[in-house]
């Protein structure tokens, strides 16, 4: 109780004394969305678009991060709609909005949206790796893997487009090659539990139970009450002692438990991201 009344005297000072601190307003709200206070965060923004009206493209893109945060993904691009109309080009605004139209069924939309955020600004990997997303959610698997492609010859290491890859050879059955970019990419994070699964999942598919079986155990080692690991591990080995099964089935069983942790394919996740991203700009 002593902390919270100290932070806010604190932030009362700060809010107080605007000549000095004209940015009050957009650091409290970023000192709420980092606590994921959304409604907090929200209102800090709404007093600092009242403050800053020069700055009102910053604070209107921090209120859509916050609404899409809240669940209220059609009044956050309803916003950036008003602000996209001022700032057509704008990347950072068509790559905010990019994924809240998947999340609202606009596929095409969001395809529109990043296809001219990276034609504006060609060497930015966020977008590239968004549009890959969009490609993906509508099924244009060659598109996808072309983007990602695009990023990984700039950036070799770049991890969201090394697991995009991955992700697109895994639904394409290609499993070899999805090993291939997903042990790339747990050089860099060894520890993910989503590569980790994406693997199993691409093990599966190319017939190497043991394998899989052992990225499952990696995952139930960091983390005893992964449920989900469990139960695959347990329904991977019974498989082990049948013989196993269709790869697709697998692939798809598996597959289905990527998505459930974020996988490709889910574009709240991809709003979550964008979200946090914005605020953190």
């Amino acid at each position: 109780t002593g902390s919270r009344a100290a932070r806010d005297r604190a932030l009362e000072r700060l809010t107080g004394n605007l000549r000095q601190f004209p940015d009050a307003w957009l650091r409290v709200g970023n000192f709420y969305s980092g606590r994921g206070d959304w409604a907090e965060a929200e209102r800090a923004y709404q007093e600092g678009l009242r403050a800053q009206p020069a700055e009102a493209l910053v604070h209107k893109r921090r209120i859509a991060s916050c609404l899409a945060a809240s669940g209220k993904a059609q009044e956050a691009q309803s916003l950036l709609d008003e602000a996209i109309r001022e700032r057509p080009d704008d990347r950072e605004l068509l790559s905010q909005r990019g994924p809240l139209r998947i999340a609202l069924g606009d596929t095409r939309g969001a395809i529109a949206d990043l296809r001219h955020a990276v034609e504006k600004h060609p060497a930015e990997a966020d977008s590239r790796n968004l549009l890959a997303r969009a490609y993906e959610r509508q099924g244009d698997f060659e598109s996808a893997r072309a983007e990602y492609s695009a990023v990984l010859t700039s950036q070799p290491s770049q991890p969201q487009a090394l697991l995009g890859s991955a992700e697109v050879f895994t639904k394409q059955l290609r499993f070899s090659e999805a090993i291939g970019f997903v042990e790339k990419y747990l050089e860099i994070r060894p520890s993910d539990h989503r590569a980790l699964l994406l693997r199993a999942v691409a093990h599966l598919g190319s017939q190497n139970i043991p394998a899989a079986i052992a990225d499952l155990r990696k995952m139930l080692a960091a983390n005893p009450n992964d449920r989900e690991a469990a139960l695959q591990g347990n329904d991977t080995g019974h498989r082990e002692e049948r013989g196993g099964s269709s790869r697709d089935r697998i692939a798809q069983r598996l597959g289905g438990s990527l998505q459930a942790r974020g996988g490709a394919g889910l574009p709240l996740a991809d709003v979550d991201a964008q979200q946090r991203r914005s605020v953190e700009a």
